[in-house]
């Protein structure tokens, strides 16, 4: 969250916190105005020292945050900052960013898939195939991760499900390089039987991970974990 709110614009400089000793940023009242659906973005600012006006659609403000299509552009000064840019949608909203650079025509949409945080447009089937794969590898990795520890136990059937999955995502080497173009690999899936990774208690797992990752390490993207 603080990254976003440390870049409202693609060109802008880092939000300030408030100069409690000259009364705000350069000298002068901060005044904030965001939606109520962007709580996090409220709670980052508010920790800064910035003020919130009382009601939205007041035109002294420094700082607005809302929908796009709620800006007036012809009110906005140079002084104020907005988080979105006028005259580009595509780059406000980020369903439409994100498709933009998927159906590129130059064969190195997949590229995107490097970056992170990853999108995944769930109105779509695929992604919402890709999603649930990802989803249940970084968990898995979590898992494996976490029976490394010496001072932590992990439970047998946990680290066995952890590692069928991590198996059958490794096996083919190019699931993270070109997962989004490849058909073949969303049958992964349906080829591991996933078990809940809810329990705790140790099982040896260095033994398996040298074998079964270490040859392929290049291929590993680190996930969230």
């Amino acid at each position: 969250m603080l990254d976003i709110v440390d870049l409202p614009l693609l060109k802008s400089p880092p939000l300030p916190a408030l100069d409690r000793e000259a009364g705000g940023r350069r000298g002068r009242s901060i005044f904030v105005q965001v939606l109520e659906q962007f709580p996090d973005v409220v709670a980052e600012l508010e920790a800064r020292g910035w003020r919130r006006l009382p009601f939205v659609g007041c035109p002294k403000f420094d700082l607005k945050w809302t929908n796009y299509g709620k800006i007036s552009w012809g009110r906005v000064t140079s002084q104020q900052i907005v988080n979105h840019l006028q005259h580009s949608i595509i780059l406000s909203q980020k369903d439409q960013l994100t498709q933009l650079l998927y159906t590129q025509e130059h064969g190195e949409q997949t590229q995107v898939d490097r970056c992170f945080p990853r999108t995944f447009d769930l109105s779509q089937s695929q992604d919402r195939r890709l999603l649930k794969i990802w989803f249940h590898y970084s968990q898995a990795v979590a898992v494996l991760k976490k029976s490394l520890n010496e001072s932590v136990e992990v439970d047998e059937a946990q680290v066995g499900a952890a590692m069928k999955l991590i198996r059958a995502v490794i096996a083919n080497d190019d699931f993270f390089e070109c997962w989004r173009k490849e058909e073949t690999l969303l049958s992964i899936d349906s080829r591991v039987e996933i078990v809940p990774l809810d329990c705790d208690r140790r099982r040896k797992v260095e033994e398996a991970l040298a074998v079964e990752s270490v040859p392929r390490t290049r291929h590993c993207i680190v996930p969230f974990v």
